[in-house]
């Protein structure tokens, strides 16, 4: 089976994502917990599994004002159950979000100026690809993203962005039938 030109390069080009930011955020890999984390843990441990949680959910009221997300809960839980209180496993987990956030975030980029600016399929493909690879990279490391990967309280804004990021280009990619 012959692989397209296309593919293969947006393959590529998801290898250097993932190696920049594994570069960009490896030292924060190694740190410990920091800020809320040590209530989430807290919590964990009383909720001890996944059916504790929704036990406890519907016997209270609205007991979290920022982490209501039914999926926040089940993959930290999940989480909880595979790392313990080893820090980096959250961590990692919480860049693999980044990464393919800001990764989305370049084909979104590619796709939206591709529909806009490249009425012939030859002209004009090269800025495109530099400006959406920049992007893409801008939105991978920028400072005030360091949060999500930094402590993992903040899972629910890179699973946010994640969704967000992937059904605006969900929606360029229609928006050319409509």
């Amino acid at each position: 089976m012959k692989e397209s030109y296309g593919f293969t390069k947006n393959r590529n080009m998801l290898i250097i994502f993932f190696l920049i930011g594994f570069f960009i955020y490896f030292p924060s890999l190694k740190g410990n917990f920091i800020f809320d984390d040590v209530n989430l843990l807290n919590d964990a441990q009383r909720f001890q599994s996944v059916p504790g949680y929704f036990k406890t959910i519907t016997t209270s009221k609205r007991f979290f004002t920022n982490r209501d997300s039914y999926a926040f809960w089940v993959l930290f839980l999940t989480e909880y159950k595979v790392f313990g209180m080893h820090p980096s496993g959250y961590k990692i987990v919480n860049l693999l979000f980044h990464i393919l956030a800001s990764f989305v975030f370049f084909l979104f980029l590619k796709r939206l100026l591709t529909v806009k600016f490249a009425n012939d399929k030859n002209k004009g493909k090269e800025w495109i690809s530099y400006f959406s690879f920049l992007g893409g990279l801008l939105f991978l490391a920028h400072p005030l993203d360091t949060d999500v990967v930094s402590f993992f309280a903040c899972m629910n804004k890179g699973i946010g962005r994640l969704f967000f990021v992937f059904f605006g280009s969900f929606f360029v990619f229609f928006a050319k039938f409509l």
